[in-house]
């Protein structure tokens, strides 16, 4: 038997996979768009999962939010 079966990562997949459905891109928008580090940490926690659970749609995502979140910055690089 692998390593992988018995692996904390294997054990939490499903738990994982329901909360990654249950956060949505729209929803950290409307909820976040003021915030950009909130922004950023969704980012993080999306493009992780993704690569977790091996979803190219979450990584996908992860990118979509931090372009969003890098246009809170102006041209000296301060956030609005």
């Amino acid at each position: 038997m692998s390593g992988l079966a018995h692996s904390p990562y294997h054990t939490r997949t499903p738990s994982l996979t329901v909360a990654v459905s249950y956060a949505g891109y729209p929803s950290i928008l409307s909820n976040s768009s003021h915030a950009v580090s909130r922004i950023i940490i969704a980012a993080k926690a999306f493009g992780t999962c993704g690569l977790v659970l091996h979803d190219d749609k979450l990584v996908s995502t992860s990118r979509k939010l931090i372009s969003h979140a890098l246009t809170g910055f102006t041209i000296q690089r301060v956030f609005h």
